[in-house]
């Protein structure tokens, strides 16, 4: 075995050794920072068809799609951690914090342009939440006037329309990740 491919093994080896298991996360609480593992920069074009993307469906429990981060082992719960990959399963507990102290920081090792895009995804559905909301508001003024329009099909229109919105917000940056120990990595 040549030197190139023993040294990849040996890092493969290393970085399996350093697995600890798996949890969901909600990506938008955390400040997450790639510097260390993935110092490349963020490339819009991705991000926007990622988006799309996630606008047609998500696979955020499935391991090809895991968030890998690199975490110090005293800084987590290690019995949230699920043993198993799970592909496709919403059994992964919710990471939890030593102490309930969530670190101000946290490394993560890849899925850099899937947190921006999750990250836009939601700011793009907040804002048409708020439009809804406004458009609502002004529909319901014109309609208690004692001469306004009868809107009322409009107001409940829109009214399904905002839940419809709220409930894609509901756990959208909520997404699977495979934990490391940094102190190993």
């Amino acid at each position: 075995m040549d030197e190139v491919a023993k040294a990849a093994k040996e890092r493969s080896q290393k970085i399996k050794s350093a697995l600890l298991g798996y949890a969901k996360i909600d990506i938008a609480t955390l400040k997450l920072v790639f510097r260390r593992y993935n110092s490349r920069g963020i490339n819009e074009e991705e991000v926007r068809k990622m988006v799309e993307s996630l606008k047609k469906g998500m696979e955020r429990y499935f391991s090809r799609y895991l968030i890998d981060f690199a975490l110090k082992l005293g800084s987590l719960v290690l019995e949230t951690l699920s043993q198993e990959e799970g592909d496709g399963g919403d059994d992964f507990n919710f990471l939890e914090w030593t102490e309930g102290k969530v670190p101000t920081e946290v490394q993560a090792c890849s899925g850099q342009h899937r947190v921006a895009a999750l990250l836009a995804l939601k700011a793009e559905y907040e804002a048409a939440l708020k439009k809804l909301e406004t458009e609502r508001e002004a529909e319901r003024k014109k309609f208690k006037k004692a001469d306004g329009p009868d809107n009322s099909e409009l107001i409940r229109e829109l009214g399904r329309s905002i839940l419809a919105l709220q409930r894609k917000l509901r756990g959208l940056t909520v997404w699977g990740v495979r934990v490391y120990d940094i102190g190993e990595c």
